[in-house]
């Protein structure tokens, strides 16, 4: 029952996120990954607080969560727990807390290596691709290459990772690597009715 909300976060359709109707109190896990979507469209819309708040919901409904409660093979607790940091870094990216959105997208990243492996796996927004976004922003452009060819080798031909590796190779002026990895992404992407932009990774 989640995966809706989290198709929407994908594709950024804010205004899908926020009609979505909360959950009801017996699906605690949809009701959590609703409050991670409602942060996620309201931290990308300028409302930071208002994401404060659903951050502050979000982590207050994984506390709250059984023990036994599961997504997949995973307990919901540890599935969510990678939702919990990346909304915490794109809050802390809003507020100019590059440092800390870092740290942040970091932990996502070892949260989501420790789940079990399945397919599709439990949780499917990676978190190393959001780090490499952050990174090359911020102009950190080795450690944001080296991010995405690492979500590369967990997920070949990642449109999104590619989109970022050529990104990041163009500026720090690689531009033979840039253009063989423009070459796959444009073949992994043309079949797409949406253009990225280095924002929204």
């Amino acid at each position: 029952t989640p995966t809706p909300l989290l198709v929407q976060v994908r594709f950024r359709r804010w205004s899908e996120v926020m009609r979505t109707p909360e959950p009801p109190e017996h699906m605690p896990v949809t009701r959590a990954v609703w409050h991670f979507a409602r942060g996620m469209a309201e931290v990308s819309t300028g409302r930071t607080q208002n994401a404060q708040a659903a951050l502050r919901a979000l982590a207050a409904g994984v506390k709250a969560l059984p023990a036994d409660a599961m997504v997949g093979f995973n307990s919901g607790k540890s599935v969510l727990a990678v939702a919990e940091h990346l909304l915490a870094a794109r809050v802390a990216e809003e507020r100019r807390e590059p440092a800390v959105a870092i740290e942040h997208l970091k932990r996502a990243v070892e949260k989501e290596d420790a789940l079990a492996y399945d397919e599709p796996p439990d949780w499917y927004l990676h978190a190393r691709e959001s780090l490499g976004g952050t990174l090359l922003r911020q102009g950190q452009l080795d450690e944001a290459e080296a991010a995405f060819r690492a979500d590369l080798f967990r997920h070949p031909r990642s449109g999104r990772s590619l989109f970022g590796l050529m990104e990041a190779l163009k500026a720090q002026g690689k531009t033979w690597e840039a253009r063989v990895v423009e070459r796959d992404f444009r073949e992994s992407w043309k079949h797409a009715d949406s253009k990225l932009a280095i924002g929204e990774l």
